[in-house]
């Protein structure tokens, strides 16, 4: 019966510990980079509940952004969340689900599949985005926009096929979700989430639950 015991509180120890992680925040800083791409390098990650699952703080990766209208200052650090849409575009409560054209195209270019391309490609590449997401209208003859609506055609992706592509919501710290703290939406990869790491987040919800429910936390 002891040794049941100490099982079952080095069980319970493990999962609010894991549990205590989960609201923990995430933080990005984003640099300028190679504009119009930018640098967005990990400086915290928020442990079993992180939104950037296996993405180790120090690593860096080339983002494109979502909107048009919305800013953000190069060198500063923020906090972020990850979803399939932009939030709000300008707009309390609306969100902007993310396209499978603008999925398929930062897949590519995060294979470096646009690497050989000349002149002002990435330019380019950030005015077809806006354009497929609807923020701009002058770029029906963009390269990139046909090439992704040609992938579609030909069954080469998915009308909604977004693969581990994801939108990166950032915010001012500790403000998540309101509306003057919208900064803007990035691209972003997100590997999919450990079998493991799934199951202790959600056994440390669990107990966190129960414990609550004794009144012994």
């Amino acid at each position: 019966m002891k040794f049941r015991k100490m099982i079952t509180m080095t069980t319970i120890v493990l999962a609010v510990t894991a549990a205590s992680t989960i609201a923990a925040p995430t933080y990005v800083r984003l640099d300028a980079g190679n504009s119009p791409a930018y640098l967005a390098t990990i400086v915290q990650v928020g442990g079993v509940g992180d939104p950037l699952p296996q993405n180790p703080i120090g690593f860096s990766f080339y983002t494109y952004c979502m909107e048009l209208t919305e800013q953000f200052t190069p060198g500063n650090t923020y906090e972020v969340t990850v979803s399939t849409s932009a939030k709000y575009n300008n707009q309390p409560g609306v969100e902007d689900p993310l396209d499978g054209r603008t999925a398929y195209l930062y897949t590519r270019f995060r294979n470096g599949d646009f690497d050989s391309y000349l002149g002002d490609w990435q330019d380019r590449l950030q005015k077809a985005i806006h354009y497929i997401e609807e923020e701009r209208n002058d770029q029906a003859s963009n390269e990139f926009v046909i090439l992704a609506n040609n992938a579609i055609a030909n069954n080469e992706w998915g009308a909604n096929q977004l693969g581990n592509v994801r939108v990166m919501n950032v915010w001012k710290q500790g403000r998540v979700g309101l509306w003057d703290a919208r900064v803007q939406d990035h691209l972003i990869i997100v590997p999919i989430p450990a079998p493991g790491a799934m199951l202790l987040g959600s056994l440390g919800i669990m107990v966190v639950g129960y414990l609550r429910r004794r009144k012994t936390l």
